[in-house]
This record gives structure tokens, sequence and C-alpha cells, in this order.
């Protein structure tokens, strides 16, 4: 479904993508994992256009994406949350979400999609609060609301789930759950293990801007090197 091809991103000196290679297959749950300062977000910002490569390939859906704009590559298909909740100060929650909508639908349709889907996460309740007045986990699950609005065929999660207890974690991951059934495809880039193990089909891992390796949960944590390097010896899974 989206194929990253030898793709290299420098910010002066500094080599953020070393020839990165990996793809997000057609109706997986693909989670992204390393250590801070690997490349995660950076490679997220590239794909959406964010950041121009230095080189290489991006390829969405047999199309070539590298060098389009982010409201082109939104409009082909693909969402995403970001780490900082992207939202004007007055906006409303149900604001920020119709807003984001538009992008697909005309005014009123936006708005009954955007209460749908606050319905459908949990933040029905505060629709006409401030956004950025929410707690950090409601924001985070306001980001996630945020994607879900442009209709994307990939979703892009960028620790989505960060701040959130365990039991709002829970309850992202099945609507993630619900959502991969319903034919969304989706790149997750989380730091919380058992999260990744709990939720993803196969993970990759990046480290200085490269695919270091990449497998099923259970193949990463049998991995010496990515235990070694990024897990630590002791890792909780449950």
């Amino acid at each position: 479904m989206l194929v990253v091809n030898d793709v290299t991103k420098k910010f002066g000196g500094m080599i953020a993508l070393n020839n990165l290679s990996l793809e997000v297959r057609q109706g997986e749950i693909l989670g992204i994992i390393g250590p801070n300062g690997a490349g995660k977000s950076t490679m997220f910002n590239v794909i959406c256009g964010f950041y121009p490569v230095n080189s290489g390939q991006i390829i969405y859906k047999d199309k070539e994406i590298t060098r389009l704009r982010p409201d082109q590559i939104c409009y082909l298909g693909i969402g995403r949350t970001f780490q900082q909740l992207q939202a004007l100060p007055s906006f409303s929650v149900l604001e920020t979400v119709l807003t984001a909508g538009l992008s697909r639908l005309p005014f009123k349709e936006s708005v009954k999609q955007a209460r749908e889907i606050l319905e459908r996460v949990g933040l029905a309740s505060v629709a006409e609060l401030s956004s950025v007045a929410l707690p950090p986990a409601q924001q985070r699950i306001l980001g996630v609301a945020e994607a879900l609005a442009t209709q994307p065929e990939l979703m892009l999660l960028d620790e989505a789930m960060t701040g959130l207890s365990r039991l709002e974690s829970e309850d992202i991951i099945e609507l993630i759950h619900q959502l991969n059934d319903e034919g969304i495809t989706f790149a997750i880039v989380e730091h919380t293990m058992h999260i990744i193990m709990n939720l993803c089909q196969r993970v990759v891992v990046l480290n200085f801007g490269c695919n270091t390796a990449e497998g099923t949960p259970s193949e990463i944590i049998k991995n010496k090197d990515v235990v070694d390097a990024y897990l630590g010896a002791e890792v909780d899974f449950a």
C-alpha cells in the first residue's frame, strides 16, 4: 500500500533518515519503534509532505507522492496524528474535528460526521469545550478524531496513546481494531511495548534513520540486537 524506498532526509549536516526503506501492507496494523531520535516522526513528516526528501521515493497505492503537498497527500487517503495537538485555541472540540472533515465534505455534512466521530471516540460530552482546554489524554484522542475526519485509508498515528491511562489506551486499541476491521490500514509509532504487542501484526525497528529490524512482535522481542539497543535486558510485555 505504501512503499518508502531509499529515502534520505538531512537537516544541515544531520542525517535524520538514511536510505530508509520499508513498506506498509494493505490491511495491516504496523508498529514502528525505536529510540528517541531514530527518525520515526521525521519519517511520518516526509511521507505526509511536511518535509521534502533529499533523495528516494515514496509510493502510495502505486502512485508516487514524494513531491506532493500535504493537502494533496491527505486527499489521496493518508491521515495522521501529531505528537502535539494541531488545533487553534479558539476552536472547540467539535470545530476542530469538523474543520478536518472539510477536506472531504460540505460544511453541514462535516458537522454531522464530526458529531458521529466524537460519539465514537468518547468525546461527545466535551464537544463544545475549547480543544486546548482538554486534559492531555483527551487531546490525544481528539487527534485521532481529527485524523478520522479526513476519511483516510491509511492512518499514521504518532504516539497517539502517550499519556493515556491503561484503560484509555485499551479503548483506543479497541477503536483501532474496529477501524482496521472496517478497512483502514495503520502505521503506529509507540514507545509503550504492551501496546505494540497487543495491537500490531508486524513491527519495524528504526535506529539512526535506518530500518534495522522487522518481524512479528514475538520475533522482535527475541532479537538480541533490538533488545540490547532499545528494549533493554528486561521488558514487561504484559
